[in-house]
């Protein structure tokens, strides 16, 4: 299977988030400044999310598309939602991008011609055979080589190690 690392030199390359070869779809990024009655991000997680209520909305389309916000917004990682320009201005941010996967739709966060999200090595996808155990630590190994180039090494002794049998150090 052919293997072409994420780049921004790219429209086609294997997606970080499903490992598929696809198209891949650019984006500059616009940014709206918050009003003074909320001017810090808005964030929410799985430790606020219990908070939602959506009961109250009557209208169960405008209920299920909070539903779904509210999904997307939990889950953590970038998402695109169409809307409309507001009272203030917007500046355009250069040297941040986004590419979005024809295949699984999921978004990767660059700066400059790094990838920042999600967090990947330049590793090509393991072979599907891989066992499951040794797929966990080649995909961590992938993960932090850019970080960690020793702690990659590690683990991927660590799968060599369970490869051959060699249980006493795995």
């Amino acid at each position: 299977m052919k293997y072409v690392p994420p780049s921004v030199r790219e429209t086609a390359f294997n997606c970080p988030h499903c490992g598929a070869l696809a198209n891949q779809f650019w984006y500059s990024v616009r940014a709206d400044q918050n009003d003074r009655e909320k001017p810090l991000p808005t964030l929410y997680s799985q430790h606020n999310g219990a908070e939602w209520d959506f009961s109250k909305i009557k209208d169960p389309e405008q209920r299920e598309t909070l539903v779904r916000w509210a999904e997307k917004m939990k889950a953590g990682g970038p998402f695109f939602e169409h809307g409309k320009d507001g009272n203030y201005g917007f500046e355009s941010v250069f040297n941040l991008n986004l590419s979005r996967c024809f295949n699984c739709e999921h978004i990767a966060v660059w700066i400059s011609d790094n990838l920042i999200y999600p967090r990947t090595g330049e590793a090509p996808p393991p072979n599907p055979d891989m066992p499951d155990d040794i797929r966990r630590d080649y995909d961590e190994a992938s993960s932090i080589l850019d970080a960690s180039p020793r702690g990659a090494a590690a683990l991927s002794v660590r799968s060599e190690i369970k490869l051959s049998g060699i249980s006493r150090l795995a």
